[in-house]
């Protein structure tokens, strides 16, 4: 373990099955890939539930209160 590296606790079936994801990625993957990899999701998939909310809202606005929208999307980074 390096020095920028930290030891997590998790459930033993949680252990499991991030192993079981390492194993069907192929010989190499390491539980931080996997691990790496399913926040790098979250996140993606957050941003996009953001975006298709503000859609919704944009669709409901009237005209004028849509200008204002652009702003608003600029702050929710």
């Amino acid at each position: 373990m390096t020095a920028d590296m930290t030891t997590i606790k998790v459930p033993k079936n949680v252990r499991d099955r991030l192993i079981a994801i390492a194993d069907e990625r192929g010989r190499g993957t390491t539980l931080a890939a996997v691990l790496t990899d399913l926040l790098d999701k979250h996140e993606t998939d957050k941003t996009r539930d953001r975006l298709a909310y503000l859609e919704v809202v944009a669709a409901a606005l009237s005209p004028e209160r849509r200008r204002v929208l652009p702003g608003m999307i600029a702050g929710l980074g």
